[in-house]
């Protein structure tokens, strides 16, 4: 798990206390394995499922491009189908953590932090 993956599980658990998180493994950390596109946690809280990508690396400005895999395009897209948006988690470089959606991201392409 990367630092802001640590830093974001942490914020979950003082966000939404007594939640069951799950951070589920990534490509690298299965050596090319099989859950290729995922969002990176599963949090449940009072019955109800939040999926979050977390991103960070990027400055104040994430987009959809470059910051996206295209597993992560083709699976949150089936998501979207199922009428789930994905929350994406974003450490920025000068406002800390903030948060905007896949179907922003994909309906505007890009988010600047301000």
């Amino acid at each position: 798990m990367t630092s802001s993956e640590s830093s974001f599980r942490n914020w979950v658990k003082k966000e939404y206390v007594g939640c069951y998180v799950k951070k589920l493994p990534d490509f690298k950390q299965l050596g090319g394995g099989c859950v290729i596109g995922l969002p990176d946690f599963l949090v449940i809280h009072n019955g109800v499922s939040l999926w979050f990508e977390v991103k960070s690396g990027f400055g104040d400005t994430i987009n959809l491009c470059s910051h996206f895999t295209c597993g992560q395009k083709v699976e949150f897209n089936k998501m979207l189908g199922a009428g789930y948006d994905v929350c994406v988690a974003c450490f920025t470089k000068s406002f800390g953590l903030r948060f905007t959606s896949f179907s922003f991201l994909k309906n505007n392409k890009k988010k600047k932090f301000c």
